[in-house]
């Protein structure tokens, strides 16, 4: 994101910290505060931006990679056991439907 993205509606004292030092929190912009600034700006505070949905999607994949009891990593792969609409061919739509988030 740009400066002025970052510093986009922050009130004038966070504004005016942030451009101190030449700058420097805008050039070296703390990830902590990035990812919540690009939540912010780019979602409208309502989910994670690209950086920040990045940094979780792939610490999940890590944690799976590296537990020897996750579905990645069990000898013959995964396979749900849960009801679907084929046999034996699980789909997204059978995940939210089993879920019961759907619309009738």
């Amino acid at each position: 994101m740009s400066a002025r993205q970052l510093t986009s509606g922050l009130p004038t004292a966070e504004v005016n910290l942030l451009n101190s030092r030449g700058g420097l929190l805008l050039k070296k912009t703390p990830l902590w505060y990035y990812v919540l600034r690009e939540a912010a700006v780019l979602e409208g505070g309502n989910q994670l931006g690209p950086v920040g949905g990045r940094i979780v999607a792939e610490t999940f994949v890590r944690i799976l990679k590296r537990d020897a009891s996750s579905y990645l990593n069990v000898p013959g792969g995964f396979t749900p056991i849960l009801p679907s609409a084929t046999a034996g061919d699980f789909t997204v739509t059978d995940l939210v439907t089993f879920a019961g988030v759907t619309q009738p």
